[in-house]
């Protein structure tokens, strides 16, 4: 997070005046100690820039965030539209080079951007507002106070009027702006309103590049072939070379076929005949890793969070309930597989490529080929699906080394097959929850147990090796949240190394944190026959955000209505609070669904949030029925299964994803907050699916403690 008295330290590091009279105002997200003027003078030189405005009033806003559908590409720019007071219908947007030193760190995970770019964009437009205003107002020799902005204009008291780029050279001169009051709330003309995606125009009629899309002059195709056991390495292969392919190129884990074209690659590796070395791996099996976490739930792990005497209430408790919960392995399996496109050259490597963390792939390419990081470019192209994935860098490397060895651009394409086989999972976990209740039903102390693989395992930024007896905290996030307000509540983990890899997946561990918390809670709410709306409800009187949310999803669903024969309804929340961080998540969600003689038909979802200050509200409702569609895919249908240490599922034939027909009605609704805001991408995830699971047991009486559901085909 951006501390407040941070920012007001800080300064712009470059006022700079452009060949064909553009003026751009740049910033450093590093370091605003200093100010500086400089005049550009030759048109290839790059700048540290944020604001340009062209001669036709024109105003280019130049981000360092990555646009993968989740609507950053709008949202940033809003933020400094805003304050700058720009008319919207004339800002474009382009995404900054890559680097780090310039534009700070580009990666775009966890939902972050809107959250992390809150204070420092509204604070640039806002001081090249001012720095415009006060020029106008020295041409035209009137107070400052006497001059406004509106749409690119600075608007004077006698009916005068000058565009953002009459006065942008002049604006050079001006002071740089060090106290600055925020426009407030009510003043706002584009934060909370639907505006025109950035996007959307380019991806409709085909003009946006993915990584797929990335052509380049005297390139070829590769195909790779990985192991189909974990660990395992190549051997050998016959034949060397085949007369229709350039080469095969032996890279860390496999094999990669290069040839002038995709599909000859795919069918030339056919043909190949593969030794694979032995593996201390070929006997591993998820199931026997899931059982190895089951039984650590029988003993205590490291504590994370420790409230009240939990421990002596359960121990004396009268009424004790305990259920175990279970989730398996899950593949991202992005619409858009993953790929890149490099050229190495002697002295210098160029990359193409969907990712989410460019500057950790520049970082690591440099490293890899012993180049100076300047000689590295990353091209950043659109992502179609990240989840996670794309921040991962195995796949930009597999066509590195298959460049430098061809000596030619490569683009590399994973298969369906080898992008789910190839995976890092979201780690399986066995959850255990325990709650004391009282006479009335309620929890007065509750436990909750997580046990399971570490994530940041794999994630090499930073690099963190297991320490012996701690958990890993971005595998458990949220077995801390006690949004319930419970006086005596105790959460400890075990988080173990594993060799299956397993990765950042859209919520990560809120996908199965709150799954346990709120399926439990609905089976606590049974015991005493409570209304689970209810129950949940007199336990957040305390909490006055999360009880918000859950009792306006209880009016739009028509709770306490009963629904048509033939459906029921399941609820659940999910609450992410980090005080220190002034970040806080509130979802409820209501599920309303039926048991056919085709599996399970969810009809609609009601979603209510809050998330803070809602900036572009079309797009945070897009990120919320996403995440509802995702999470149903978490729930109902398949999983990873791992046997003689090979992944069982590669495609969508068995590995199913929710599919159009699935689609429920999702009616979404927001609550208006003058909070700071906080992300949604990931937030729409988890509460949908102990949702899915507690309408189910409104249904059936049973609950499901372990998923997949197992809905039909």
């Amino acid at each position: 997070m951006i501390q407040q008295e941070e920012i007001n330290r800080r300064q712009f590091m470059k006022l700079s005046a452009l060949i064909g009279g553009s003026v751009v105002f740049g910033f450093s997200t590093k370091s605003f100690s200093k100010a500086s003027r400089q005049t550009i003078t030759a048109p290839s030189m790059e700048l540290d820039a944020l604001i340009k405005i062209a001669p036709d009033n024109t105003i280019t806003l130049i981000l360092n965030r990555i646009e993968m559908g989740q609507g950053v590409i709008t949202g940033l720019p809003m933020l400094i539209a805003e304050e700058l007071d720009a008319d919207w219908e004339k800002v474009v947007v382009e995404r900054a080079a890559v680097d780090s030193n310039k534009y700070g760190n580009q990666t775009t995970t966890a939902s972050i951007s809107i959250f992390s770019g809150w204070d420092f964009c509204r604070l640039a437009g806002a001081k090249v507002r001012t720095m415009l205003v006060a020029s106008a107002a020295e041409r035209w020799g009137v107070s400052i106070a006497d001059c406004s902005t509106r749409k690119s204009f600075v608007h004077g008291p006698n009916n005068q009027a000058l565009a953002f780029s009459e006065l942008a050279h002049e604006a050079l001169k001006q002071s740089i702006p060090q106290d600055l009051i925020l426009k407030s709330p009510e003043d706002y003309t584009l934060i909370g309103r639907s505006v025109s995606s950035k996007s959307s125009t380019s991806i409709v009629t085909g003009k946006s590049q993915y990584g797929v899309d990335v052509q380049v002059p005297d390139m070829l195709s590769a195909y790779v072939i990985k192991p189909p056991a974990i660990g395992q390495k190549v051997s050998n292969w016959q034949p060397k070379s085949l007369p229709e392919i350039e080469a095969i190129v032996r890279i860390d884990d496999g094999l990669v076929i290069i040839a002038e074209n995709f599909w000859l690659a795919k069918n030339a590796a056919k043909k190949i005949q593969v030794e694979w070395s032995d593996s201390k791996h070929l006997k591993l099996s998820s199931a026997a890793l899931i059982d190895t976490f089951n039984a650590n739930l029988k003993l205590p792990g490291h504590t994370v969070v420790d409230i009240g005497e939990a421990g002596k209430n359960i121990a004396s408790g009268k009424r004790v309930i305990e259920q175990d919960y279970h989730v398996p392995f899950m593949a991202h399996a992005t619409l858009e597989p993953v790929n890149a496109t490099a050229h190495v050259k002697v002295d210098s490597c160029t990359i193409w490529a969907p990712t989410q963390a460019p500057d950790k792939v520049k970082k690591d390419i440099s490293d890899l080929l012993g180049l100076p990081l300047e000689s590295v470019e990353v091209i950043v192209t659109m992502v179609g699906g990240g989840f996670g994935r794309k921040s991962y860098r195995d796949f930009v490397v597999d066509a590195v080394q298959a460049s430098l060895a061809i000596g030619r651009p490569v683009k590399l394409i994973r298969t369906r097959e080898s992008d789910i086989q190839q995976d890092l999972y979201r780690p399986a976990y066995a959850m255990q929850l325990i709650a004391s209740l009282n006479q009335s039903g309620f929890p007065n102390a509750m436990h909750v147990r997580a046990s399971g693989p570490s994530v940041r395992e794999y994630y090499p930024y930073p690099k963190t090796n297991k320490v012996s007896g701690q958990a890993d905290g971005l595998s458990i996030a949220g077995i801390s949240e006690n949004p319930y307000g419970l006086a005596h509540y105790l959460a400890d983990a075990h988080t173990i190394s594993t060799p299956i890899p397993v990765g950042i997946l859209r919520s990560i561990a809120h996908s199965y944190t709150c799954y346990a918390r709120e399926c439990f809670i609905d089976e606590l709410a049974a015991q005493f026959k409570h209304d689970p709306m209810q129950y949940r409800l007199t336990m957040l009187a305390d909490n006055p955000r999360a009880y918000a949310v859950m009792k306006l999803a209880a009016e739009k669903s028509n709770w306490f209505s009963p629904p048509a024969k033939g459906r029921f309804r399941g609820c659940a929340l999910f609450v992410e609070e980090h005080k220190d961080f002034d970040y806080f998540v509130y979802n409820a969600q209501v599920v309303e669904l039926s048991i056919e003689d085709q599996g399970i038909k969810i009809h609609s979802v009601v979603s209510v949030g809050d998330f803070g200050t809602i900036v572009n509200p079309d797009g945070v409702k897009s990120q919320l029925e996403g995440g509802v569609i995702f999470g149903m895919g978490l729930t109902l249908y398949d999983q990873i299964d791992i046997v003689a240490g090979k992944v069982l599922q590669s495609n969508f034939h068995d590995y199913r994803l929710p599919r159009i027909s699935d689609a429920p009605d999702i009616k979404t609704f927001l609550i208006d907050s003058s909070k700071r805001p906080a992300g949604v991408g990931e937030k729409g995830v988890p509460a949908v699916i102990p949702a899915i699971c507690n309408a189910i047991y409104s249904a059936t009486g049973r609950m499901h403690r372990q998923l997949p559901i197992g809905n039909k085909r």
